[in-house]
């Protein structure tokens, strides 16, 4: 998957998007820095006002850099109710990233 463009926003608040987007970033694994094409930034803004930046990976990878540095491995993550599989988690941020013009 690669982005049309560099200038695409959308702004999610609430709801189960951003739970779905917590839990998947929290069970994240370090794994260092991958040769994955890190071209979307993502951020994210804590209620206390603190910004995190994450650079995510654009291709089927399901990795992040936080800093510049850190490489984390996001997905994929069993699917869950007893399903037998994985879920690729740039599914699920095409998902809630909806109004991103997305390529595939």
């Amino acid at each position: 998957m690669n982005r049309d463009s560099e200038t695409e926003v959308q702004v999610v608040k609430g709801g189960e998007s951003l739970r779905e987007l917590e839990t998947m970033f929290r069970n994240a694994e370090y794994t260092g820095i991958t040769g994955c094409p890190f071209t979307a930034r993502l951020l994210l803004t804590r209620t206390d006002g603190e910004t995190i930046i994450l650079q995510i990976a654009t291709d089927s990878c399901d990795s992040m850099i936080l800093g510049t540095s850190a490489g984390y491995d996001y997905g994929p993550l069993p699917k869950g109710g007893g399903e037998e599989g994985t879920e690729n988690k740039q599914e699920v941020l095409i998902r809630i990233f909806d109004e991103i013009n997305w390529q595939r």
